[in-house]
């Protein structure tokens, strides 16, 4: 698994895709686009979204609040 930069840009990842090499692209429902999915299989990836639901009692997370908590 690889988190990748979060500088709010749509396509901040694809410098990173040649590098990194991943077979599957994977995004949370409400990090998807057409953009970002149309870039991604263009590059012969797999592209995945899936929901961002916790299981029973446990808070909502997002790499945004865990790069805020270990503060990166």
């Amino acid at each position: 698994m690889y988190i990748g930069p979060d500088t709010g840009k749509i396509l901040d990842f694809a410098p990173l895709l040649d590098e990194v090499k991943p077979d599957i692209f994977f995004v949370n429902s409400d990090g998807t686009s057409d953009e970002k999915k149309a870039f991604v299989e263009a590059k012969g990836l797999r592209y995945v979204t899936s929901s961002r639901i916790p299981h029973a009692n446990l808070p909502e997370r997002s790499t945004t609040s865990i790069r805020q908590i270990i503060g990166k």
